[in-house]
Formats: C-alpha cells, structure tokens, sequence
C-alpha cells in the first residue's frame, strides 16, 4: 500500500497498539476505510474489534500508531472531538431515553444542549430534519413508540445530524429479523451511494458477503486480512479462526440434531400470561404453552414484540398475570431466587444489568449463586475438587479466553464475558434453562459452542427455552417455534413443519405466517 493516503480514503489508522497491562489487545492493527463503501470488520471474540473502534472514535487513545482523518495525522481526545472530525458510532446499547421525544433525543445529544437552551430555531430545524429521515411527528412519538429497526435508523439519523461521515455500526444487525436487515443494509447502502463510509463490526458472515464492499478480518489484536467481501466463506473461517476445518464440521453436525430425538413430561407450563410494561401497557397478552423434558422451545421475533418481558417474567425479573409451573409447582409469584431453588436458571439479554459483577473476577462471577445462597466457600468443594479446578474447567469448557480465573471480568471481552455467563448457567443440576440471545455478539466458534451445550443440556433432559431473532440460529437448535408479534403469538408450530419463510413472515405480522 502507498504511504500516501488514497484519495478517497477517509480515515486510516496505522499501526495502532494498545495494551492493558499485560494484554495487548490491538498489535500493530491497521484499517483503512473509504467513502462510498460498506466496510465489514470482523474476528473472533477477543480479536481486539472493539478497542479498535473504540479509539476511532475517540474513546481511548492507542499507545502507538496514528490515525489520518481525510489525509490529515489527528489525535481523537474524546467523542466530541470525533464528531467535529466526521466520526460517529452505534453501540449494542443504544443512548437514548425512552419516555423522551424524538425532537427531544435527538437535540438534547447535540452539544450538550438542555430543554431550556434550545430555540424555536433549533426545533424547527430539528423537526424538518426528522421529518425528511422518515420520522412522522417526532415532537409526539417517544423513543419507547419505535419498532427495534426503526429505533437503530434513528440513531443512525442523531449521527447524521451531528455532520457524521464516517459511520461505526457495532452488531447492528443482532436483533433483527430477516426483513429488517434488508431494510438496514438497503438503508446503508443509500448513506454509503452518497458519499459516507460506513463502518459494520459484525460475526455474520453470510451479510459481510451479500452487503459489504471489502472486509478486514482480525485475530489476535492483529489486522490478517484486508480484501472485498467476495472472498470465500471458508477462507474467511480460515482466516478468524486459523482453520476452518473443525468449525465447519462442528456446524454440520448441530444441524443434523434432531434426528432420533424424543421428549419427556411437561417441566415448563405456561397459562393466559399477560405482562405489563414499566409504564403499565400491556406488552405480553394471553400467552400460553408447554416446554418438555429433553424439548427445546425457539422463542423468534423481531424485538420489541414482548419477547424480552416474556422472558423476564419467566425468570421472575418481572411480574405477570397468569400461571407458570415449573416441574408441577406454581411458580408465578415466585422470586428469582426461589425460581432457582425449583431449578429455572437464566441467561438474560441485558448481560451488564443481570448477569455480571464487572469489577469481580471471573471465579467470584462463576460463583455468584453460592454468594447468593450464603454458601462458605473454601478451596474445595464437598468432592474434593479445588473451586479453581472447578471453574478453569467450565472456562475451558466454553474456551473463554484468556483462561485466567482471577482476572477481573471487565478486563474480558464482551464475547468472553458472554461465555462466561452462560458457562455458570449451564453448569450444575437444573430443570429448565432460560437462554435470551446466549450466542449474541459471540463468533462462529464461541456460538457453536454455547449451541453444541444447550443440544447436551437437552439430551439430557432439560427443557430450554431460546430466545433470539437469528433464523440460521433458530434452525439449529429448535424443536419448536414460538413467534411473537405484537405481544401476542403470531405462530406456534414444530420444526419440520415449520418453513423459514414462515417464520419470516410471522415476524413481520404478516396474516400468512
């Protein structure tokens, strides 16, 4: 490559490192991104994807290495100096408040404006903006009123309006349906045909090939791989991951695991569960279904639709009208705690709320239930195994990398704390396992891993119920599927009866699903 920036280039890192103690997360990592194209980045967990945008956008600051904005070395000191040089992302948890109005979030991000700074002027403007990104009366329609897609494009339209051309999208399609990633990367592709680059950090592979202009693939906090996207899946694999081989073959054997498969007795009842919202809308209505022994329950839809309260109200995490029988005890008024007792565990979706202590080590977090219980814990346990041992091995187990039980679990990557998350979860002796996207933000590998545990999980008897908006995913593991749409079913039905498009067109509230 030239060492003069090309003349459409519009942001070059070179030769970033960053290192967190020992750790050196990005090692010599390059990327040069162009307006005009969709450029994909991926790798596998812990490839070093996030600290790289991380300091693109201005979040931390590399050890080494340079960064060129339009051909210019800058230095990015923080996020607004990113947004004066162009440079705008979209996390996983999107920075909005719900009870506000559109006008509201999308003023109130802009400078640090407040309510009684901002001017007629600044409203009007603000509304014909929104207006001509598609948003109908956006003074009235609160953030909580929009679909998921429509909540992602309207935090794409925020950067926009902030003069963004150079676009970060971190798994921007980890909850959507198959439509509504049509319409993103349609979406997409408009912003990059007027000039914009636009940057995707994604694990799917399948949309880096039918979407993307060119893809840079790390592993290793190192940059391996800069081509176009129509490189070979394979190849791709092979350059994650090192070797392909064992992957592919991991995959072919997943899909094929419905063969020869039987179910016990009901171990999850629910009856006419309706579940109301924070606001007191009523967001699940008369919900009702079996899970049984050695049965695997596909919950799929677009989210938004009721999937995440269902969930929650299963867990005990929220409160709903109805019954929920675990194993033949009502449950329904139950706690978490004491849904534990009855042997219901929980991954949730909001990992950072539920499920980790992020300045507790990786042990105090596979150990949470004990601490919760009041348990002593020792060295050892009652069979003589060293907790260590105990641990290190359901860390091998779901190959959470670095393998180092006393780290704190912040210091992880999202993925490896993901995995860690559902490792704790499926250890032990259980009834019923909750799994609320367990494979989301997780690479080809770490996602066979948690889908090749559940499928043990199964085998041997429990009843599980999945959550996710992935239909390839869904395929793999699902006895059964179980669609929401608008807080209600929209389909129930058993796998092999059961066509994609089906599904899809149940997702999307359409009366042939």
């Amino acid at each position: 490559m030239s060492d003069q920036p090309d003349p459409v280039s519009v942001i070059h890192a070179r030769d970033l490192t960053k290192a967190f103690g020992s750790l050196v997360a990005n090692d010599d990592v390059s990327l040069e991104v162009r307006s005009g194209e969709i450029h994909a980045v991926v790798g596998e967990n812990g490839a070093g994807k996030t600290t790289l945008m991380r300091m693109l956008s201005g979040e931390m600051q590399p050890d080494s290495g340079s960064i060129e904005v339009r051909g210019n070395v800058v230095r990015i000191r923080n996020p607004q100096e990113a947004v004066q040089f162009g440079i705008g992302m979209v996390r996983q948890h999107y920075s909005v408040v719900a009870e506000f109005s559109l006008l509201e979030n999308l003023l109130l991000g802009v400078s640090g404006s407040s309510a009684r700074s901002l001017t007629r002027s600044d409203k009007d403007r603000g509304v014909e903006f929104l207006s001509s990104e598609g948003f109908n009366d956006p003074q009235r329609t609160t953030v909580k009123d929009l679909s998921v897609d429509e909540l992602q494009r309207f935090e794409i339209a925020r950067l926009l309006y902030t003069g963004a051309e150079i676009l970060i999208l971190d798994e921007p399609t980890a909850v959507l349906g198959p439509i509504e990633v049509e319409r993103l990367y349609v979406h997409l592709r408009a912003l990059a045909d007027a000039g914009r680059a636009i940057v995707v950090i994604t694990h799917k592979l399948d949309e880096v090939q039918a979407y993307s202009d060119r893809v840079t693939v790390m592993r290793g906090g190192k940059t391996v791989l800069n081509t176009g996207s129509m490189i070979d899946k394979n190849d791709l694999l092979s350059a994650m991951f090192g070797s392909h081989l064992n992957v592919a073959r991991e995959q072919s054997e997943l899909i094929s695991h419905h063969e020869d498969h039987t179910v016990g007795p009901v171990l999850l009842s629910v009856e006419g569960l309706d579940i109301a919202g924070n606001d007191g809308r009523k967001r699940v209505q008369s919900v009702s279904f079996e899970v049984r022994s050695g049965e695997i329950l596909c919950v799929v839809g677009v989210e938004g639709n009721g999937q995440t309260h269902l969930m929650d109200a299963l867990a005990g995490l929220r409160s709903a009208e109805g019954v929920i029988n675990v194993d033949g005890a009502d449950v329904t008024g139950d706690s978490p705690r004491q849904r534990f007792h009855h042997g219901v565990r929980f991954v949730s979706e909001d990992r950072h709320r539920w499920d980790v202590l992020s300045d507790a080590t990786v042990t105090e977090n596979m150990l949470a239930h004990d601490y919760a219980d009041g348990h002593p814990l020792g060295n050892t346990n009652t069979k003589g195994k060293t907790i260590t041992s105990i641990v290190t091995s359901v860390l091998k187990q779901f190959d959470v990398r670095p393998l180092a039980p006393q780290m704190r679990l912040g210091n992880l990557s999202g993925g490896n704390q993901q995995r860690v998350v559902v490792g704790r979860e499926s250890a032990g002796t259980k009834r019923v396992l909750l799994l609320s996207h367990p494979t989301r933000g997780l690479d080809v590998v770490g996602a066979a891993k948690i889908v090749g545990d559940a499928l043990e999980q199964r085998a041997s008897g429990i009843a599980i119920v999945w959550n996710t908006a992935d239909l390839d995913e869904a395929y793999i593991v699902a006895d059964t599927f179980l669609v929401m749409y608008r807080g209600q079913i929209a389909y129930f039905g058993k796998r092999e009866t059961t066509t994609r498009d089906k599904l899809a067109m149940a997702m999307s509230g359409s009366s042939e699903g």
